[in-house]
């Protein structure tokens, strides 16, 4: 009987043993979950409130493509004229230029206009705007065959301009304008050699997104003390944070690679 006693005996000390280290596992993955959920939901907010409050103006070559085009060898025998221009090498470029800060851009704070100009050695053919951004901003712009001026408007924030150029052979945009507040006009054209740059945080982004649940469901299972709570609230908000970052990615990579 003794012996079975300190069977016993042993057997529920190594029991309690087993289920205070369990518990103290459970509590160190639980507050582990809980920082790692904090920080996710954290971080985006933190990042996209870096530039609050900032006056700035951008633009990004939307689609650059060629309608035209004559090789060496039939120039002698075929020509091509636009509006009585010969031509060799006709692009169609889509450009947008967009304020993606978050104070308006008035007319008095423009020192130069909006200028688009070209290499010395092409020539614009046609320029017009396609689209605005409200729909009742009104831009008044001039074109010569080698740059195109756009007349200062107020640009409030999220206020877009796509501009429709034909150029006669391949050329560098070069955009400039002196308004107040802001240094330069940023190009944000995503270039090709960066597309796995962005498949990679839409993939990251994309493992937190579906990893989240499975943490969400496993902490449902656990015993429901304060710390659990705390932790499955941070990763729910957590998990919707990452989603919309991941939304956010996969618009913008099909904005700039529809094809």
């Amino acid at each position: 009987m003794r012996v079975i006693v300190k069977n016993t005996r042993i057997k529920l000390i190594n029991q309690r043993g087993y289920q205070m280290t369990e518990e103290k596992q459970s509590n160190l993955q639980g507050t582990i979950g809980l920082i790692l959920a904090a920080l996710s939901m954290v971080v985006p907010i933190v990042w996209s409130g870096i530039d609050k409050d900032v006056k700035s103006l951008s633009y990004a070559i939307i689609s650059s493509s060629q309608i035209v085009s004559i090789n060496e060898e039939a120039k002698e025998k075929i020509q091509i004229t636009f509006d009585g221009t010969p031509v060799e090498d006709v692009r169609l470029i889509l450009l947008e230029i967009t304020n993606d800060g978050d104070i308006p851009i008035i007319k008095s704070d423009y020192e130069m206009p909006i200028t688009i100009e070209i290499d010395n050695q092409e020539q614009i053919l046609s320029a017009n705007i396609v689209d605005v951004s409200p729909e009742n901003l009104t831009i008044p712009l001039s074109v010569t065959n080698k740059r195109i001026t756009l007349d200062p408007v107020l640009l409030n924030p999220e206020d877009k301009i796509t501009i429709k150029i034909l150029i006669n052979n391949q050329s560098n945009i070069n955009i400039s304008s002196r308004i107040i507040g802001i240094n330069n006009i940023k190009d944000t054209t995503i270039p090709k050699k960066s597309i796995s740059s962005v498949v990679f945080l839409i993939f990251i982004t994309f493992s937190v997104v579906a990893y989240a649940p499975l943490l969400i469901i496993e902490n449902l299972r656990r015993k429901k003390n304060l710390l659990i709570w705390l932790n499955l609230v941070f990763q729910f908000i957590g998990f919707s944070t990452n989603l919309f970052v991941l939304i956010t990615n996969m618009q913008d990579l099909i904005k700039y690679y529809p094809n």
